[in-house]
């Protein structure tokens, strides 16, 4: 099952990419904006190598072009979303709620595809949604209450995007390779930032980030691990269905705390996670829940 395989390749670079962009935020860059419209230059300049060397077919037609066009425009929305949750949260406790997307995705497969759940699926949902939650809330130390912060709210704002990012991708693989569907949906995305760069005025940010040679390629890296997440994503829906592909790129949150849990031990300066034994215990259920939920929803 070639599309299981290109579902865990995909989770391995979304992981590099996450553990990198929370450096980089962390300790390097101070604008989100600016992270990102370099990532959104390099998959234009990956668009623009794909259609000089495979041109768009004349008989394409118009409707999916346009679909998946107005995916790249959602993908700016989804990247300003999570950088800013990311800046405000460790990434092992923002992973899970991003990676919580399976649930809208069998909802919309549910409204858009015809999809039936059974009540094993749902009960999984649900645990995906408690894991989701436990990953974000914070205890406040006067009142010993529990609330959801913004970062919550991004974050599961970027899951949904991310829900309807993967099923209008579906829908727009059947009329294209996933190499244009990536083409046509960079195309769309780098114009877009340009204009979010402009309207936020992070034009000096976006220079800024090219004065340090390391911070700049830190920055190309974590766009370059994205592209390729993305290409076997895309791969993965058009060899297969994209409720359990998707579930199985949702390893993701295991995926992160472990290697930065590895991190952490080996160089502990590098990312700054609180690692006692409250807060991994805390983290490491949240993984469980949401990696617990995706792994039924798959095998349900």
């Amino acid at each position: 099952m070639d599309w299981v395989l290109l579902s865990f390749a995909a989770a391995t670079f979304l992981t590099a990419n996450s553990l990198v962009q929370r450096y980089v935020l962390q300790r390097e860059l101070s604008g989100v904006i600016a992270f990102g419209f370099w990532g959104a230059m390099v998959h234009m300049a990956l668009a623009a190598g794909i259609l000089l060397l495979q041109p768009l077919p004349d008989s394409l037609p118009l409707r999916p072009a346009l679909a998946m066009a107005a995916v790249g425009l959602l993908t700016v929305a989804i990247s300003v979303l999570s950088c800013s949750a990311m800046r405000r949260e460790e990434v092992t406790r923002a992973a899970p709620v991003v990676d919580s997307n399976p649930i809208f995705i069998a909802i919309m497969a549910v409204a858009f595809l015809g999809e039936t759940i059974s009540a094993a699926q749902w009960a999984a949902i649900c645990l995906v949604v408690s894991g989701a939650f436990l990953a974000s809330m914070h205890q406040q130390p006067v009142r010993g209450k529990f609330r959801v912060g913004l970062p919550f709210f991004l974050l599961l704002g970027a899951s949904f995007g991310i829900a309807v990012h993967s099923i209008v991708s579906k829908y727009v693989l059947g009329y294209m390779s996933f190499w244009h569907a990536y083409a046509i949906a960079s195309l769309a995305t780098a114009p877009a930032f340009a204009v979010v760069v402009q309207a936020s005025g992070a034009w000096a940010q976006v220079r800024k980030a090219t004065q340090a040679p390391r911070t700049f390629a830190l920055v190309l890296s974590a766009g370059a691990f994205l592209s390729l997440a993305i290409f076997c994503a895309l791969w993965a829906f058009q060899l297969g269905p994209v409720s359990l592909a998707s579930a199985i790129m949702a390893i993701r949150p295991v995926m992160v705390l472990a290697y930065a849990g590895l991190i952490a031990y080996l160089a502990p300066r590098v990312l700054m996670e609180r690692n006692s034994g409250a807060a991994l215990a805390a983290k490491g259920l949240a993984a469980t829940f949401v990696t617990a939920g995706v792994g039924a929803l798959a095998l349900a």
